[in-house]
């Protein structure tokens, strides 16, 4: 069973994976999440995503709309139906022959950087598919995330650059991120050509001590890359006291996300990385 706004979109398992199938439009950026909310990595083939395991629960974002696919998974195409033969997806079986572009030297810091930037937007996609039900929402914030959301996946490409987020309390520009994401910013902030921080706040509007908290907290993220052997020539530092919001505002968890620092890393390899299925879908 399938529910959600995402149209013409079906899965189905085949042999010890599951693949999920979009019409004559596929989207171009999907992020899979489990029953359990863990994301699950998938190779694109054209219009087919082999995702790593056998699912029957899972939840599928693309281009800010979600579905949700639960045992006992069908082939029925939701804006219409099909015939039982066209399920069967021989394209499926050239999968297995393709294969994938060697790998370079930090490939594996590159890809875990792509993972934490990927679980990170898929956060925020949840919040913003429960805030489109929260009457204090307008219709032009919710407008304004998705689109920035939209903007940031592209830029893996696009732009190379992959975006990670740490969180402050109210009024603090003391930066903590815990060791995992730590860990990730110290070996992506060596790689990459250039680092962008940016600090922000949850206000609307900004009051008198903002400004000083947004580029407080930026320059507590600059101080961390440099202090863990960042090049400090390479980052790149800016602030904004109020808006530019990474999560609806109309909740506690919105607002705790939009205390924030940005940092942008820029690294050829990440749009290499990213655009790896592209390739391969092109060599069939």
């Amino acid at each position: 069973m399938a529910t959600g706004g995402v149209e013409d979109a079906r899965a189905y398992v085949y042999g010890s994976v599951t693949l999920l199938e979009f019409g004559n439009s596929a989207p171009s950026f999907v992020t899979v999440r489990d029953a359990s909310g863990e994301s699950v990595e998938y190779e694109r083939v054209g219009r087919y995503y082999r995702l790593a395991r056998v699912l029957d629960n899972f939840t599928v974002w693309a281009n800010g709309q979600s579905v949700t696919f639960s045992a006992p998974m069908t082939t029925r195409v939701f804006s219409a139906p099909i015939a039982a033969d066209e399920a069967k997806a021989p394209e499926a079986v050239k999968l297995a022959a393709l294969e994938v572009p060697a790998s370079k030297p930090g490939d594996e810091d590159v890809a875990a950087l792509l993972k934490l930037c990927e679980s990170q937007l898929a956060d925020v996609r949840r919040l913003l598919e429960q805030a489109s039900s929260n009457p204090k929402a307008t219709g032009q914030e919710l407008f304004d995330v998705n689109a920035r959301l939209d903007e940031i996946e592209a830029r893996m490409v696009t732009a190379a650059a992959a975006i990670v987020k740490v969180s402050f309390p109210t009024g603090s520009t003391a930066f903590n991120p815990s060791p995992e994401v730590a860990e990730v910013l110290i070996a992506s902030g060596k790689a990459a050509d250039r680092v962008n921080v940016r600090g922000r706040t949850d206000s609307r509007v900004a009051g008198p001590l903002d400004a000083k908290i947004a580029l407080g907290r930026a320059m507590a993220a600059r101080k961390f890359l440099v202090d863990h052997g960042v090049s400090a020539d390479k980052i790149r530092v800016f602030s904004q006291a109020d808006g530019d919001f990474a999560a609806p505002n109309v909740t506690k968890e919105g607002r705790a996300l939009n205390r924030r620092v940005e940092i942008e890393f820029v690294n050829a390899r990440i749009a290499e990385l990213k655009g790896q299925s592209v390739k391969l879908a092109s060599n069939q």
